[in-house]
């Protein structure tokens, strides 16, 4: 994590007041939901093989307690719902 985080969110690539927020702002029935915890912009990159913690290590370290899964998981599971109900998507149970 980058200095001065603290227990916050930290996203020193694309701070979420330039980035995120602007975009909850300008995109119909989009809802802002900013990660809780010590995460930075690259908790968005995949989950880390031997390869990726041998060419990019900084990119693999996350605080305790963040699990790059679940956020992955949850991240997919809103843009989906979110998509599904933009583009009124039906799919089967």
């Amino acid at each position: 994590m980058k200095p001065g985080c603290g227990n916050s969110p930290c996203d020193t690539q694309a701070p979420p007041k330039d980035n995120a927020e602007f975009a909850a702002r300008h995109i119909a029935h989009a809802e802002l939901y900013v990660i809780p915890g010590r995460v930075d912009h690259d908790i968005f990159i995949n989950e880390c093989d031997d390869d990726g913690r041998n060419e990019f290590p900084q990119a693999c370290i996350d605080a305790p307690g963040v699990d790059r899964g679940k956020i992955h998981a949850a991240i997919g599971d809103a843009a989906l719902k979110f998509f599904d109900a933009s583009l009124n998507v039906l799919r089967g149970k």
